[in-house]
């Protein structure tokens, strides 16, 4: 079996007759995984059970992390997030663009939170009239509700409560 890494924390495998794409898989995990849907070229799956942690493998910080679709790496520790990051690099350029370069430099990265420097929040009200400022949730258009968000600047982060509370009033001009 063999694994690639693709963008936001996924990784495609295959080996086994068929490509899958993984979105939580990480070199030396193990996880119980179900399929959610097929194409012509390959399978998706969704990891149900880790059935043998990486040894990068964290729990995430962000009590929406699960939910919410406004990032996808908080499991993985940071500098495997860089030397990840840095290796889907290397490996587009090789598959996509066919160059292979001579020499590869160190990555420049900067914090490991509140890194984002743009974020498009949602706004939505639920159905009992409830206003939601967030992220949309994965593999959804439903906008997770947050207090707090740590990869948006600090600044951000702490309006959202404020943010929250200014936009109620306007709420029923929004539909459900």
């Amino acid at each position: 079996m063999w694994l690639v890494w693709i963008m936001k924390g996924a990784a495609l495998s295959g080996g086994r007759g068929r490509l899958c794409s993984f979105a939580t898989r990480f070199r030396g995990s193990g996880l119980l995984a179900v399929l959610f849907r097929t194409d012509k070229r390959f399978d998706v799956a969704d990891a149900v059970e880790i059935l043998r942690p990486s040894g990068y493998r964290q729990d995430a910080p962000c009590p929406d992390y699960g939910e919410c679709g406004g990032c996808s790496m908080q499991h993985i520790e940071f500098s495997a997030q860089v030397s990840f990051k840095q290796r889907v690099v290397e490996e587009q350029c090789a598959r996509l663009g066919k160059i292979s370069p001579d020499q590869i430099l160190a990555p420049i990265y900067g914090l490991p939170w509140h890194y984002r420097e743009r974020g498009r929040l949602g706004v939505q009200v639920d159905e009992e009239g409830r206003l939601k400022i967030g992220f949309r949730s994965k593999k959804s258009n439903r906008i997770v509700a947050l207090k707090q968000c740590a990869v948006l600047p600090q600044h951000l982060s702490a309006i959202l409560p404020k943010l929250h509370i200014d936009l109620q009033p306007f709420s029923g001009i929004w539909k459900v």
